[in-house]
């Protein structure tokens, strides 16, 4: 298998595992590799959850956050661990920096949220970086912790291609395709069973 494919196949299937582990609605996984250059990827998520209080807009804030930040972290894994300088190229690069971009807006809301009476700019910035090093230590522990099931949901990806043109090629997992692989089944059982 192509290792660009490989790579974003991860990309995708971080950030479907990691909303999943949260809680979250799922749907299809999807890669277009374009041939002159570039790629389009996606995971369905529908991260819907019902919100009663302050606390709980935060662990949902904290949730979407560690979702986006596992798809680079995820295309960074080598042996089972995640390159953390590879995983900020992927997101400051053409297609992550949409990613980071929205990681960033929700780690400004929390810090707002958690700083409600501090009016110095830099304290809510340094504050900020303290949230965001949390939530990208956990990310780290998360997509670690669940390497061989990524990988092998990332492969698989990269060997449904439904569509082959002059321009692209893509590749996409129903829903259905991803829940009846083994692996999976196993996992989601497991993530059921612990929750």
């Amino acid at each position: 298998m192509d290792e660009i494919l490989r790579r974003l196949g991860y990309h995708e299937a971080g950030h479907y595992l990691t909303a999943r582990l949260f809680g979250f609605e799922t749907g299809e996984m999807k890669l277009r590799i374009y041939n002159l250059s570039g790629h389009k990827g996606s995971s369905v998520i529908t991260p819907v959850r019902k919100l009663n209080n302050i606390q709980e807009i935060e662990k949902f804030i904290e949730d979407r956050v560690q979702v986006l930040y596992s798809g680079a972290l995820s295309e960074s894994l080598t042996n089972g661990k995640v390159d953390e300088n590879a995983a900020c190229d992927i997101l400051e690069a053409v297609g992550g920096e949409n990613d980071f971009d929205k990681a960033n807006e929700y780690i400004l809301f929390i810090s707002n949220i958690q700083c409600i009476s501090v009016k110095d700019k830099n304290d809510i910035l340094n504050h900020m970086k303290k949230v965001n090093s949390n939530l990208w230590k956990k990310t780290i522990n998360i997509v670690e912790k669940n390497h061989s099931v990524i990988c092998t949901l990332g492969c698989e990806l990269g060997y449904h291609m439904v569509e082959n043109t002059p321009t692209y090629k893509e590749y996409k997992l129903s829903k259905d395709q991803i829940e009846s692989l083994p692996e999976i089944k196993t996992w989601l059982q497991n993530i059921h069973g612990n929750a």
